[in-house]
């Protein structure tokens, strides 16, 4: 009876191993942090910030520092030098024109027949002349009948030369036959003192009887293209 007493009392004694709970745990690490101060803690864990996403927009903010004031303008550069005047534009246009029929069936081409002239002051000019050119014949033709013009622009230095060259039409117009063209021819004229550019024209070279020619309807204009102050 004694030693079944002596079991029963054992199996009433609280057990002496004591389970683990979260107080028990929580208690510890509030000691640890106390005798540490903090630092073991700290020391074991750290933390890693990779957006600003993970910081308070307020502070966020403490941590931009103030933007910088303007710095002063830099001086302007020096004006380049002035360049060199260019030549002056078109400053006047000189004409000559005349209607009338001159005939230059006489002229040849070491002697032609002037047409119409115009008187040029000093400078430089860029000319031109047109007229209309008419060669007739009082007989009726045949394939054989021709006529070879020439008009000549020139100044004395620079010559500019146009050529009609021509069968006859059976047509009778007031009774000739003829063949008619307009022909044009330009040069320029450079000159330190007045000059003169004329148009003349020459009947070249022709076949058959009662061959004429004529230059009517004439005109030579002048356009100055720089003044020309030397000389």
């Amino acid at each position: 009876m004694r030693q079944l007493h002596r079991q029963q009392g054992d199996e009433d004694r609280p057990r002496s191993r004591k389970r683990l709970s979260y107080a028990n745990v929580a208690s510890t690490m509030a000691l640890v942090i106390a005798v540490g101060g903090g630092t073991a803690w700290a020391a074991s864990h750290h933390y890693l910030i990779n957006s600003t996403k993970q910081i308070k927009p307020s502070v966020l903010r403490k941590l931009h520092g103030a933007n910088g004031s303007n710095g002063t303008n830099g001086t302007n550069g020096t004006n380049g030098a002035t360049g060199p005047t260019g030549p002056s534009g078109a400053v006047a246009g000189i004409v000559a024109s005349k209607s009338a029929a001159v005939d230059f069936s006489a002229g040849t081409l070491g002697h032609p027949t002037t047409i119409l002239t115009l008187s040029l002051p000093a400078g430089s000019f860029l000319v031109n002349a047109k007229t209309v050119v008419t060669a007739t014949k009082s007989t009726a033709p045949n394939t054989t009948d021709y006529v070879s013009d020439t008009c000549q622009l020139f100044d004395g230095s620079t010559t500019d030369t146009a050529w009609f060259d021509t069968a006859f039409t059976g047509e009778n117009l007031l009774g000739s036959y003829f063949g008619r063209t307009t022909l044009a021819a330009e040069i320029a004229v450079s000159s330190t003192t007045a000059s003169t550019t004329t148009l003349a024209c020459d009947e070249l070279s022709s076949n058959g009887t009662g061959i004429g020619s004529t230059a009517a309807y004439t005109q030579i204009q002048a356009v100055q293209t720089t003044v020309n102050t030397s000389g």
